[in-house]
């Protein structure tokens, strides 16, 4: 359901790309709900409403994701007409054949020969779409954006020459500083005085000594 939200988040936006698994997994789910809906309307009639709500309303998001699909590909987006080609030559000729009817003789001709034309169409164009759908992405960035399948790199900001990260909490100081204000970690630790460095030695001859005593005991 993550790539059904998803396209449905995204309902009117025709620019970016979608990845195959985006467009299909919406398709997948679209048409299972759609079917449900029909389903239930042909025993409960305000169901029969509802599914037409829902098929008017998956209409835009629809093409939108189709569009994306193809951006994905690297194609216009004018390549969608090639679902929707063979509906539109259909709707023509069956307003053609309403407004002029079938008793005009001197348009039978071109009227069998439009119904070919619209055949042939009906039976190309869906594979040729259908090809489009199932191609994997143009590798990297093309005209469209990113490659959705892609994980976006990091860019490692720079330093300015003028400064300095402290290792300690991370965060940048002036390359002068001796210590952090933040953390309070010393880049250059202050020498010890004597005092202190004789202190150091006193407890380490003690630690020794100490260390020393308690092996004695134990031969």
């Amino acid at each position: 359901m993550h790539w059904y939200w998803e396209v449905l988040n995204k309902y009117a936006e025709f620019s970016g790309r979608a990845r195959r698994k985006e467009y299909w997994m919406f398709y997948l789910i679209n048409s299972i709900i759609s079917f449900l809906l029909g389903l239930v309307g042909g025993f409960i009639s305000p169901f029969k409403m509802l599914t037409n709500i829902y098929i008017i309303a998956t209409v835009i998001p629809s093409l939108a994701v189709s569009v994306r699909r193809l951006h994905d590909t690297g194609r216009s987006t004018w390549w969608v007409l090639t679902a929707w080609l063979p509906a539109g030559m259909w709707f023509i000729l069956a307003i053609y054949m309403v407004i002029l009817g079938q008793s005009i003789s001197s348009f039978m001709g071109l009227t069998w020969i439009f119904i070919i034309i619209a055949l042939i169409i009906s039976l190309v164009a869906p594979i040729i779409f259908f090809k489009f759908m199932i191609e994997d992405s143009t590798p990297g960035e093309n005209q469209y954006g990113p490659n959705p399948k892609e994980e976006p790199t990091e860019i490692t900001p720079q330093i300015p020459e003028e400064m300095k990260e402290c290792p300690s909490c991370e965060k940048l100081v002036k390359r002068e500083e001796r210590l952090c204000l933040s953390c309070g970690y010393e880049f250059f630790p202050k020498p010890k005085t004597i005092e202190e460095e004789i202190r150091e030695l006193d407890q380490k001859e003690k630690e020794k000594n100490l260390h020393n005593f308690g092996d004695d005991e134990i031969t």
